[in-house]
This record gives C-alpha cells, sequence and structure tokens, in this order.
C-alpha cells in the first residue's frame, strides 16, 4: 500500500506532533511540571545575585528541545521514524526499569521506571539518526573511529556497572548494550551513529544529572557526576545504535510505503504540466 505526502505537510506534522508530545507530557505529569515553573518563577524573583546554574540548566534544557524540533521536521521519514520510535520505546522502558530497580540510577519522583522519561528515548533516537545523516553529508568516518568507541563504550558500562554486577539481571545492561554495538554493524552513515549518539547524549545527560533529574548511585560529587554522564554516553548511545539498525532491519519487511514529494504539483508548473 503506497501512500503520497507532499514534505512540507509531513514538517507541519512532524513539528505538530513534537510540540503536542512536550505539551501531553507536561499537562499528564502536572504535579511535576507546575512545581518545577514555580520553583523557576522563585528563584529568578529572589533578590541577590542571578541563579546562573538554573539559567544554564534551563538555556541548555530549551536547546536540546529546540533542536529536537527543528532536526525531526526538517527531515521527514514516516515509516522509518516509527518503527524505530516503537523499539526506543520499548528499549527504553527496559533501560529505565533495569537501572532503577536495580539501584544504579534514581529519579527524583522515586518511580521505577517514570513512564513520562520515555519520550526522550523515542525523540533522542531519532534526533541521533538525523545527525548521523548530516555528518554523513560530509563523508565517511575515520576508518578506525566506530572499531575505537564500541569497545571504549562497553568498557565505560562495565566499569560502571562493576560493583553491582552480583546476578544474570544485573549483567542484562552490559549484555544489551554489547549486542547493540556489535550485531548488524555496517559501514558509511550508519557509522556515524555512535559518535553522534555519545555527544548528543553527553548534553542531554549533563542537564539531567546537573539538575537532579536523576542522580547515578556513585553520587553527586563532581567526579562521581563525570563517571555518571561517561556510563550514559556509552550506555544510552548503544541502544539508541541498535534500535536504530533493528528498525533498518525491520523496514524491508513492511507492507505500507509511502512516497515523498518535494512539493506540491500547484506549486510545481512543470509537476503540473506531467499530471494528467
Amino acid at each position: 500500500m503506497s501512500k503520497r505526502l507532499s514534505k512540507r505537510n509531513l514538517r507541519l506534522c512532524y513539528a505538530a506532533a513534537v510540540l503536542s508530545s512536550f505539551a501531553a507530557v507536561l499537562c499528564w505529569r502536572r504535579d511535576l511540571s507546575v512545581p518545577a515553573w514555580n520553583g523557576l518563577l522563585s528563584a529568578l524573583a529572589r533578590p541577590g545575585p542571578a541563579p546562573w546554574p538554573l539559567l544554564a540548566q534551563g538555556l541548555l534544557l530549551a536547546a536540546i528541545l529546540s533542536a529536537t524540533l527543528f532536526a525531526l521536521a526538517w527531515s521527514p521519514r514516516p515509516l522509518p521514524d516509527a518503527i524505530a520510535m516503537l523499539l526506543a520505546a520499548a528499549a527504553g522502558w527496559a533501560a529505565e526499569a533495569w537501572g532503577t530497580r536495580l539501584g544504579f540510577w534514581s529519579y527524583y519522583t522515586r518511580e521505577r521506571p517514570p513512564l513520562w522519561i520515555i519520550p526522550a528515548w523515542m525523540l533522542g533516537t531519532l534526533l541521533v539518526e538525523r545527525a548521523a545523516r548530516a555528518l554523513a553529508r560530509h563523508g565517511r568516518p575515520p576508518a578506525l573511529l566506530d572499531s575505537f568507541l564500541r569497545p571504549l563504550c562497553l568498557l565505560a558500562v562495565l566499569v560502571f556497572c562493576a560493583p553491582r554486577l552480583r546476578d544474570a539481571v544485573s549483567w542484562a545492561g552490559p549484555a544489551a548494550a554489547a549486542v547493540c554495538l556489535w550485531l548488524g554493524a555496517g559501514r558509511g552513515e550508519e557509522n556515524w551513529r555512535l559518535p553522534a549518539a555519545m555527544f548528543l547524549v553527553f548534553f542531554a545527560d549533563a542537564w539531567g544529572a546537573a539538575s537532579q533529574c536523576w542522580t547515578y548511585y556513585l553520587g553527586r560529587q563532581p567526579p562521581a557526576l563525570a563517571a555518571g554522564i561517561a556510563f550514559a554516553m556509552a550506555f544510552d548511545a548503544a541502544l539508541a545504535v541498535g534500535c536504530l539498525r533493528l528498525a533498518d532491519a525491520i523496514l524491508p519487511f513492511t507492507v505500507f510505503s509511502l512516497e515523498i514529494r518535494d512539493e506540491e504539483p500547484h506549486n510545481n508548473p512543470e509537476a503540473s504540466r506531467r499530471t494528467p
């Protein structure tokens, strides 16, 4: 089954969907969003020096959300994106359940896992795909980059988890990371995915850990914070890359296709003349 849509309409649909997802999470968890907003206003209203750390966290969050909105809406791929988002939702829930229930990290809401974080996994995975495609336009990555980053990521995950690797369940996280890093590894555009994911996760995790939205079991001191962020750069990036690879493998077996037109026929005289 095939359908045709203009790229302009798809971009508008994507932008509306991303904005709606943000609004839905904020409305769904008003018990979290309203106190956070009131706390920000109270901090800004206090006399004395400006709360620069709080302002920096707010600006970083705004930059992350804006980049997500722009990147996803600018390059729409409905069917591959839908598959990747479903996989990322499942992988994100499993990862959050594993990490929070075994005590590798915890959220300030004490939920195990918090469902409101799952959309971040879905949108983040798509953002990784967009960033990798943008980088691929400038050529292939250095030949040894992927071969260097994959074992480095697995090592970072193992070092972080080592004190709590007591049983088969605790090994599930490192095992999943290893499978995602090595199974189906390809070439070209795909090899940009891991470095792109690590770069993006750094900013997302720096915001979340610095704002104490989540805390790693190592603590909140700068060295422990850095170790937690390094683990997230490796673990979260590996799962995002694995979801994208699995989505690529599933796509040829789908029965639905969507043709994207660059312009509407009535805006393109040549296309209008060719259309019967």
